[in-house]
């Protein structure tokens, strides 16, 4: 039983875990719950503490290895990222800017910490920015884009101080 349980954690995603550590928390304060009321013996619940207890220790450390493992990735993105040629900015589903990297702020000529959390609209031109809504609303409805990878064209786009300039967008 100990090896199925071990099996389970070990493939389980980390809030699966926490959930798990959380069950297994409950069914121990219930345990002791029982030996108060005398409905189970001393003897049966210590061993099933000390199960419990190596049982929490595994998913303590797979839960330290997949926060570890989770940090790596980030990094590695982030490096990735950050070292582009290419200007990317990334939004959110309402087309807030959650993500500016460095060509971006050469690009656009302004630092991220001025743009992280305002509309994408900023860097559009007004007179396409209606386009850009409709085309945003489509999507979001259907899924599914008109425009195929590396197809799109050259689109005007607007820096932080109003100067336009043809840029490409995928």
């Amino acid at each position: 039983m100990t090896m199925n349980v071990i099996r389970l954690v070990s493939t389980a995603r980390p809030w699966q875990i926490s959930t798990f550590a959380v069950l297994l928390t409950s069914i121990i304060v219930s345990g002791f719950s029982l030996l108060f009321h005398g409905r189970v013996t001393s003897d049966y619940l210590i061993t099933g503490a000390f199960a419990a207890l190596a049982v929490c220790y595994v998913i303590m450390t797979l839960l330290y290895h997949h926060r570890e493992s989770l940090w790596e990735s980030r990094t590695r993105l982030n490096g990735v990222i950050s070292s582009a040629m290419d200007a990317i900015i990334s939004t959110d589903n309402e087309q807030r800017i959650v993500l500016f990297n460095q060509a971006a702020e050469t690009m656009f000529r302004c630092p991220a910490a001025q743009v992280i959390g305002q509309d994408i609209t900023r860097f559009i031109p007004e007179r396409f920015r209606a386009a850009h809504r409709e085309h945003v609303r489509r999507f979001g409805e259907s899924g599914v884009t008109n425009r195929t990878m590396g197809s799109l064209g050259t689109i005007q786009r607007l820096r932080a101080d109003g100067e336009e300039f043809p840029a490409e967008a995928s």
